[in-house]
């Protein structure tokens, strides 16, 4: 697991000895192959990779602390609040270095996926399953659309339970931003203003993770924006997007 640092070592000694224009390059590959290793990482090197990026590509973390029930985006925020005034070098130079030690052949792969950063869905450091044992909220986690149908044909699901994570179905399809999975789940009679273990809907989830098209096809389908979570949010108050908070304003 990568581990944070407190002082700021020359890149040498990381083993980065190149200008910036090759350290930029470097870290551009490190970040497009990041997607390749994903579904292997626990949680607490994920977070630090995120750290490390934004820190690289940033600087200094200036971005208000989320509110306490968004725990996931609180926990990206503190993760890169913790690096605090790293050098963008070094947080990019520490960013090779942790690629390279989770893959040291990364250099000679090639990379044609583009980094993303992760809703809450991948950052539950979920064990490789083989399909047979795969839930329908691992199914819903993963984006298969066809695998959830499957099961939902088959099976009877009470699809407004909420999970040991405290997330109904439609949670879970809002927090990974599938339409399509929204829509099945509606058909099946999920309900869209379900709220979970702290009191959010499906369209506080969308609204939070800047899913534009989950936010517009659940306020299509008669999403509530008025539903408080237990900290007295509404959807609006958690939107981070400004297409998603003119969506809303146009709604209202």
């Amino acid at each position: 697991m990568a581990e944070f640092v407190d002082n700021y070592s020359d890149l040498k000694e990381l083993g980065i000895d190149c200008d910036d224009n090759e350290l930029d390059e470097k870290f551009n590959r490190a970040a497009d192959y990041l997607p390749k290793l994903v579904s292997n990482l626990d949680n607490d090197t994920l977070l630090t990779l995120y750290a490390y990026y934004k820190q690289g590509k940033e600087g200094v973390c200036g971005t208000p602390k989320p509110s306490w029930f968004d725990f996931k985006g609180r926990s990206k925020w503190e993760a890169w609040k913790k690096l605090e005034n790293m050098p963008q070098e070094n947080a990019k130079a520490l960013y090779i270095n942790t690629i390279e030690k989770i893959d040291p052949d990364f250099h000679s792969q090639k990379v044609k996926q583009k980094e993303t950063w992760v809703c809450v869905s991948t950052l539950q450091g979920e064990t490789n399953l083989v399909d047979a044992d795969k839930t329908v909220v691992d199914l819903v986690k993963e984006n298969n659309r066809e695998g959830v149908l499957s099961l939902l044909k088959r099976e009877k699901y009470e699809l407004n339970t909420l999970d040991e994570n405290g997330l109904a179905l439609i949670h879970w399809a809002s927090d990974v931003g599938s339409v399509d999975i929204l829509s099945d789940l509606l058909s099946y009679g999920a309900d869209i203003n379900s709220r979970d273990s702290e009191g959010q809907t499906a369209l506080h989830y969308a609204a939070s993770c800047g899913h534009i098209d989950c936010v517009r096809f659940l306020l299509s389908n008669g999403a509530l924006i008025g539903i408080e979570d237990n900290d007295g949010l509404t959807a609006i108050d958690v939107a981070n997007d400004e297409d998603i908070k003119h969506l809303f304003s146009t709604s209202v």
